[in-house]
């Protein structure tokens, strides 16, 4: 896919928190449109709200404070929380800071419904730990795992269409986030362990008594 801005369906009810965390950092550009209208009346799904995210790109001017922390607890903090995007165009949503789960049900592309959603203590406590043990604070912003090695060799593997993966995670006094269009199917150690804590978290969702009873999926991606 050629196109240069993602826009996919994200609710911004977040309180931005510490940049910094890490060894990443970057700035985005994101533009809110539209508003939260219910469906149909008396319906549990409603139509989320449409933000473009125009670009990520790392930057050394992003403000550290000098009291953030730069590695993540071993044990959970009560403040942890993250929202995951995922899928061609990361158009599949949990946002765990309000208990939302938005689906990508493609055609037609927009709008998505989404749901009230809301992983368990001990799903929440696995999801954490693995992001401690591949150590996501050391992803940068914008995570292109095989973009040295394409420069050298002058060879460029395309997906297409490919997944896109967006993360922003709160623990502690870190606010992290990391940006990753799979467009070349990297074998890289931390392309292979991120893309495997989002195949993780995919399959708790899909379980969950509210993501099979969402609108089903209709057609695929070309």
């Amino acid at each position: 896919m050629a196109a240069m801005i993602l826009s996919f369906a994200f609710v911004m009810a977040m309180v931005v928190g510490l940049w910094g965390c890490g060894t990443g950092s970057g700035t985005s550009q994101l533009t809110q449109t539209s508003s939260t209208q219910p469906t149909a009346s008396g319906s549990d799904y409603f139509v989320t709200t449409s933000t473009t995210l125009t670009g990520v790109s790392t930057s050394d001017n992003v403000p550290t404070p000098t009291t953030a922390i730069a590695y993540l607890p071993p044990t959970m903090p009560e403040n942890f929380a993250f929202t995951a995007a995922y899928g061609v165009g990361a158009n599949n949503i949990i946002n765990t800071f309000d208990g939302t789960f938005t689906k990508d049900v493609i055609d037609p592309p927009q709008p998505n419904p989404m749901t009230a959603l809301r992983l368990t203590p001990e799903e929440m406590a696995s999801l954490y730990h693995d992001l401690v043990d591949i150590g996501i604070l050391d992803y940068p912003s914008d995570f292109r795992p095989d973009a040295e090695q394409e420069a050298k060799s002058g060879i460029h593997h395309w997906v297409d269409p490919h997944n896109t993966y967006w993360l922003r995670v709160r623990a502690a006094a870190c606010d992290k986030y990391v940006l990753w269009e799979d467009i070349s199917g990297s074998v890289a150690l931390k392309a292979k362990a991120l893309r495997a804590w989002f195949n993780k978290l995919e399959q708790m969702i899909e379980v969950k008594p509210e993501y099979k009873a969402m609108p089903p999926i209709q057609g695929g991606y070309a």
